[in-house]
């Protein structure tokens, strides 16, 4: 299984959205983000904000983590921008979900590329 994840990360193939090995809440990778830069994530418990054609914020109360639009669905990027561009506060209940992709760093931190959102359903 680890040839399918390799390949995933070298972008050979997409990225399925929930298909990593890892899968925690939003303040877990908070916390511990930083063992897993290379590795592929779902990162649950996000509310979606600040959506612009490059990035999206996963957040809540404690923190956010930037979330790259390039190797985005398109579909996910497009529903993003149309509901979720103010801040996590102030967006509505439909952009809430989880988001799955590769964890990498930069000089601004963390952030999650070759990223898939699971959006909650409506209630």
């Amino acid at each position: 299984m680890r040839p399918l994840f390799m390949a995933i990360a070298a972008g050979l193939i997409a990225a399925p959205a929930f298909a990593s090995p890892f899968t925690m809440d939003i303040v877990d990778f908070l916390v511990d983000g930083r063992g897993l830069v290379g590795q592929l994530v779902t990162v649950t418990g996000c509310k979606f904000g600040q959506a612009e054609a490059d990035m999206i914020m996963c957040s809540n109360r404690a923190g956010r983590v930037r979330v790259d639009t390039d190797e985005m669905p398109r579909e996910d990027l497009r529903r993003a921008i149309r509901e979720c561009a103010d801040f996590a506060p102030m967006t509505p209940a439909t952009c809430a979900g989880a988001v799955s992709g590769l964890v990498v760093r930069d000089s601004a931190g963390l952030r999650i590329t070759k990223a898939a959102i699971g959006w909650r359903p409506p209630n």
